[in-house]
C-alpha cells in the first residue's frame, strides 16, 4: 500500500471520495467528483481515478467501476469499525488501515476490533497522534507485505488483523503459498507502519487546512451532523 506521490487532481479526488463516505457511507459518482474538482473533463476525471486505483489509494469494482473503498475507509462494513472524536462512524479496510483512520482525519479516535483468531473483543483509543490505552495490553498486528498484484481488498487486506496476544498466532497466517513473508507486529510497530504509510500523503481538504469532519463538511457543501450511518 505504500505508493507514489499522488498529482493535484488525484489528491482532491481522493479528498472528495473521503469525504463522501465519512459524511455518506457511500461512494460518490462520476458527476458529483467533477463537479466538486471543479473539471468538466470526464476523461480527466477518469484518468485521475484510474490512476488512483493503480497507486492503490482506491478500490472499485471491475466492471461497473463503482467505488469500494478508498484508504483507509471501507464502505463495507468490516471488523474493524473506528469511531472518530467529532462523532463519525466508519470503517476500516484491515488493522493497519484502522489505525490510520485517526492519522489521515486529524482526529482522536476510538478503534474497535476483533481478534483473528478467538473473535475476543479488541478496544484502542488514540489521543493527539498517539496510542493512549489499548486491550488487551499485549495484542498484535498480522502484517502481510504485497508482493503479488491480487486485490488488496480479496486477499492481501483480510489478513492484515489484530491478535489479541502472540500466542493467538496461527502458523497457518505466518506460512503461506502465495504470502512467505508476513510479519507478527506490536501494536507500537503497527502505528508506525500507519504513520509511515498515511502520513507520506497528508489529506487536505482546503489549502493547508486539516482534514477533519468540519473541512470534509465545507468539502462537500454540506452541513450533515455526525450520524450513526455507520455504526458497527
Amino acid at each position: 500500500m505504500l505508493t507514489p506521490e499522488l498529482t493535484k487532481i488525484e489528491l482532491e479526488l481522493r479528498a472528495y471520495i473521503l469525504a463522501t463516505i465519512l459524511l455518506q457511507g457511500t461512494g460518490p459518482g462520476l458527476e458529483a467528483m467533477m463537479a466538486a474538482i471543479k473539471d468538466p473533463s470526464q476523461a480527466r476525471v477518469r484518468a485521475g481515478l484510474r490512476s488512483l486505483e493503480r497507486k492503490k489509494w482506491i478500490v472499485r469494482q471491475p466492471n461497473s467501476k463503482e467505488i469500494l473503498a478508498a484508504y483507509p475507509l471501507s464502505i463495507k462494513p468490516t471488523e474493524h469499525a473506528v469511531t472518530l472524536s467529532a462523532g463519525y462512524h466508519v470503517f476500516a479496510v484491515c488493522a493497519i488501515d484502522a489505525l490510520g483512520v485517526p492519522l489521515t482525519f486529524s482526529q482522536d479516535a476510538q478503534i474497535h476490533s476483533l481478534c483473528k483468531s478467538c473473535h475476543s473483543d479488541i478496544a484502542i483509543e488514540i489521543s493527539e497522534g498517539e496510542i493512549k490505552r489499548r486491550q488487551p495490553e499485549g495484542l498484535r498486528v498480522l502484517y502481510t507485505p504485497l508482493k503479488t498484484s491480487t486485490c488488496p481488498v480479496s486477499y492481501h487486506c483480510p489478513t492484515i488483523s489484530f491478535f489479541c496476544s502472540s500466542a493467538h498466532i496461527n502458523e497457518g497466517f505466518l506460512n503461506t503459498p502465495a504470502q512467505p513473508v508476513n510479519v507478527f507486529l506490536t501494536l507500537a510497530q503497527a502505528f508506525q507502519l500507519a504513520r509511515h504509510i498515511f502520513g507520506a500523503q497528508p489529506v487536505e481538504a482546503m489549502g493547508d487546512q486539516p482534514f477533519d469532519g468540519r473541512t470534509a463538511q465545507l468539502l462537500l457543501g454540506l452541513a450533515f451532523p455526525p450520524g450513526n450511518k455507520r455504526e458497527r
